[in-house]
Order: C-alpha cells, then structure tokens, then sequence
C-alpha cells in the first residue's frame, strides 16, 4: 500500500516536470520564430500621404497614415483613393531602417481646389507637410523627402506661404491725412464662406467698395512680397470698423 502510494507521488512529480519542461520549451520556441522571421531586427515603413483618408496596401494588407514594424525584403505598395490618381511603388525594405511612403494623391480631374476646401484641412496640412511648409506658411524643419514629385502639390504649398506675410495693413490717405480721409485696408488668407469655405485672400476696407487706386496698391503690395493677387481668388469685404 506504501509502495503504491511512493508511486503515485514519483508520477506525479514527473508529471509536473515533463509539463515543465515542454512548458519551457514552447516559450523558446516560440520567442525563436520571430527572431527567426525578422534576422533580428525589424524594419519599418513610414506612411504619410495625402488625402488622409487614401488607403495604402502593402501586399494585400491595408494601411494607413502611421510607422509600421514590418518584415525585411521587397513588398509592392498602392496608394488610392476614389477621385484621385493611383500610385503603385515598389519597396525593399532593410532592417534597421526606415522607408517612408511621402507623396501627395492628385485628382482625376486636375482640380486641386479640394485641397482648398475647409472640410479638407487636415489633408491639406499633409500636403504642406510634404512640401515642408507649416500651417503658418513658414518653412518646416527638418524637411521631408517626398516618394514622388508633383509639381502641382509643390505649387499649391508655395501658394500657401503667402499665409506667413498675412495679415497685410495697408493705408491710402488724402490730403490732409486723418482718418476720415484715409482707407484702411486689411488682407488676410483664409477660409471664407463668400469662396465657397475655401481659403482664399480677403480683402477689407473701410470703403463700401475699393477703387482701382486701393485695388493697385493692394497687388503691389503683394507683388513685392513676391505674391500676385491674380494667382488666388479674393473678395472683398466692406467693415467700418477698420
């Protein structure tokens, strides 16, 4: 009975070793498969692309706007979204280093103005971004490299820049000077619901309207920031309070 009960007890204990063992085992095994997968070390995909809503696939897996720990070796993106031209790259990827997807969508139709709209602003601070100009029109450091080129994103960010100079204040007065002869105009950049809630340049005076004289001095103003007003759409906006 003694013997039988010293036997139950050497099993158990084997038992519980033997579970031990595979236990310890399973763990190597498992933390050996990544170590296996990766050679080591990771790495990584840096996606930043415009619209925000564009949907990039690496390899049938969809993707977006974020750093990614992937793989070492060779993969095929696609960048898309409905409206706007689809891009497909290809990209080996290193260990240890980081490859970016920077690059801006262009719509079908040529029309960069969605860019423009109020609804698209987080879009078109991406844009900037990638064209290393800030949402205050100045430079951003330090600069991105962008995918791809595009001429008409680069553009749209230089437009943009004026953002940096605004608002303009600008004063036209007669003869004598004081207030009740002398216009007081203001130029801003941004949205309106008189553009369509896109960005465009509002133009305020104390005038209920703007004589070709104030119009002059308003684009050489600009002209010698290195702006033409013929380039952005602009309204204009009586307020006696200036």
């Amino acid at each position: 009975m003694h013997n039988d009960e010293y036997v139950r007890k050497v099993y158990i204990k084997a038992a519980i070793a033997l579970a031990m063992i595979v236990t310890v085992i399973m763990i190597v095994f498992l933390g050996i498969i990544p170590l296996i997968k990766y050679s080591g070390r990771p790495a990584f995909l840096d996606i930043l692309v415009t619209p925000v809503d564009a949907i990039v696939t690496v390899n049938n897996k969809e993707m977006r706007n974020a750093v990614y720990e992937m793989e070492p070796g060779k993969y095929t993106a696609t960048i898309a979204r409905e409206g706007f031209e689809t891009v497909v790259m290809d990209l080996d990827l290193e260990k240890d280093k980081t490859t970016g997807i920077y690059l801006s969508l262009a719509p079908d139709d040529g029309d960069w103005g969605f860019y423009e709209e109020i609804k698209n602003k987080q879009s078109l601070d991406v844009l900037l971004r990638l064209n290393n100009v800030d949402t205050d029109g100045k430079l951003w450091e330090p600069a991105l490299k962008v995918t791809q080129e595009n001429s008409a994103a680069e553009n749209l960010a230089n437009k943009f820049k004026i953002k940096a100079i605004t608002p303009i204040y600008i004063s036209i007065c007669g003869t004598p000077a004081n207030r009740m002869n002398c216009n007081a105009i203001h130029v801003e950049y941004e949205y309106s619901k008189k553009c369509g809630d896109k960005l465009c340049l509002v133009v305020k005076g104390r005038t209920k309207e703007l004589n070709n004289e104030a119009w002059d001095e308003v684009r050489a103003e600009l002209l010698q920031n290195g702006y033409s007003l013929d380039d952005y759409k602009y309204i204009y906006v009586w307020d006696a309070e200036l």
